[in-house]
């Protein structure tokens, strides 16, 4: 199941990363410091799948938000 996620991030004096976020679902906003803990905080707003079925990844328009690499080619410059 997709979150939006609410995000505000900066760079603290130290060069982390530190900010807030939240779950436009949800009013309890989480505070993070480094990236570590900005990645824990997203896992805990983000449910995991109960069926194991990958999420989908469209845009909502149709549109896939995956990166696909270039069709690969052979020597000859023709698909393989």
């Amino acid at each position: 199941m997709p979150v939006e996620l609410v995000m505000h991030v900066s760079r603290a004096e130290d060069s982390r990363l530190s900010g807030s976020v939240r779950s436009t679902q949800d009013a309890c906003v989480r505070e993070f410091s480094g990236t570590l803990e900005m990645m824990r905080v997203l896992e805990e707003l983000v449910p995991s799948e109960p069926t194991g079925r990958r999420p989908d990844l469209s845009g909502g328009d149709g549109r896939s938000l995956r990166h696909t690499a270039p069709e690969a080619t052979t020597d000859q410059g023709g698909p393989q």
